[in-house]
């Protein structure tokens, strides 16, 4: 049986179909992670929290002085970084489409947003949880952050190629 050379359009063609995939793949991961997260009830998602904390505590002691206030800034700090992760992974799914800087900016933003509000939706069915709007506009400096960043570097990037 013979093997058929693919022409290097074809082939770079394929890359990309995988580099599509591999992507979304990432995004649907880093989904699933948010949502099992989300899914612990109130008792399993302190013990995590107290967790970490124990583990900074032997790094930073000081963090012992104001317990109260280092435990909300390690859960809150949690939700920044799983959506400014999650807006990275957003970002790289959306501009693989034919899209213009703004629509990647804005899907990247809006579906962003629809993440992290039933993120919150979803919690409100969890044992000892709570659905919070704080929480959307917590997790959406994650988000924000990271899109805005990459969208700076695209944009970046485009004018460098149009000069």
């Amino acid at each position: 049986m013979e093997q058929v050379a693919l022409v290097p359009q074809e082939e770079n063609r394929m890359k990309q179909k995988l580099k599509q995939v591999m992507k979304w793949l990432l995004l649907l991961f880093w989904l699933g992670f948010i949502f099992s997260m989300s899914s612990e009830n109130g008792d399993i998602s302190s013990h995590t929290s107290s967790q970490v904390f124990k583990m900074l505590e032997s790094y930073l002691p000081v963090i012992n002085q104001n317990i109260d206030f280092w435990t909300l800034l390690i859960r809150k700090g949690a939700h920044i970084l799983e959506y400014f992760i999650l807006g990275i992974l957003i970002f790289e799914v959306i501009k693989e489409y034919r899209l213009s800087n703004k629509e990647i900016l804005l899907f990247s933003l809006l579906l962003s947003l629809l993440c992290a509000t039933m993120d919150e939706i979803h919690q409100l069915f969890v044992v000892d949880r709570a659905g919070r709007i704080m929480d959307v506009a917590i997790d959406s400096i994650g988000y924000v952050l990271s899109i805005c960043l990459l969208f700076l570097k695209k944009d970046k990037s485009v004018k460098k190629r149009l000069n």
